[in-house]
């Protein structure tokens, strides 16, 4: 079986998703793919369509967009995710992370650390547009580069870097130790990530002087 996201979201709630009325109401009402109503239709047909040992796969927007929703469906064990190209790096890592996640964890250490790769994932998206502003300028400046602005370029190529690896080896080490060893892994990674949520507003401040805001 094949679902097909966005027609499974219409057909479900009978309107066009790109209806001009529905749009400003489609997150008050839930009115997307990641809701009880389409959760509740997926896992049906996964569990019946395992029942009689075929397969089903799911591709569209939903699973490429929404990282809850594509928890959702290795938790459910769909045997495949069509990713959209421009998704495709990010939702791999995902789906890495959900696997082990869900295999090797309680359900109270799973809550904590879905609640951590997510305040990773949001410092990395918060720097990342600054981040690529500070690079431009300083390809476009090439052999003049300021010292300063090349400094803080740096800075935030350093920081995106070690938040990228805190939230992969958190994993990683998850991955490699006992359940009982969650606390002691959990709250080293926790430590680097607080020392950067502190230090990323005081960075976002001094690069307005460069016209980045």
């Amino acid at each position: 079986f094949s679902i097909g996201s966005n027609d499974l979201t219409q057909l479900t709630y009978g309107v066009g998703r790109d209806n001009e009325k529905m749009i400003p109401l489609m997150n008050n009402y839930k009115y997307n793919t990641n809701s009880e109503a389409i959760r509740r239709s997926v896992s049906h047909l996964i569990k019946t369509a395992h029942e009689r040992n075929r397969k089903v796969g799911i591709c569209g927007q939903a699973p490429s967009d929404d990282p809850d929703f594509l928890r959702f469906l290795v938790r459910e064990g769909i045997d495949s995710i069509s990713l959209n190209f421009d998704t495709f790096a990010r939702g791999r890592i995902n789906t890495w992370r959900t696997e082990i996640i869900e295999t090797k964890l309680t359900e109270e250490n799973r809550t904590d650390t879905y609640l951590f790769l997510d305040k990773c994932d949001k410092l990395i998206e918060k720097i990342r547009i600054p981040r690529g502003k500070l690079r431009n300028m300083v390809r476009k400046q090439r052999k003049k580069v300021e010292p300063k602005l090349l400094k803080i370029t740096d800075k935030f190529n350093d920081i995106f870097s070690e938040i990228s690896n805190i939230s992969y080896n958190f994993v990683k080490d998850l991955n490699q130790t006992e359940n009982l060893a969650f606390r002691k892994i959990y709250d080293k990674y926790h430590n680097q990530l607080t020392t950067f949520e502190e230090e990323i507003p005081k960075l976002t401040k001094k690069i307005r002087e460069f016209g980045i805001f």
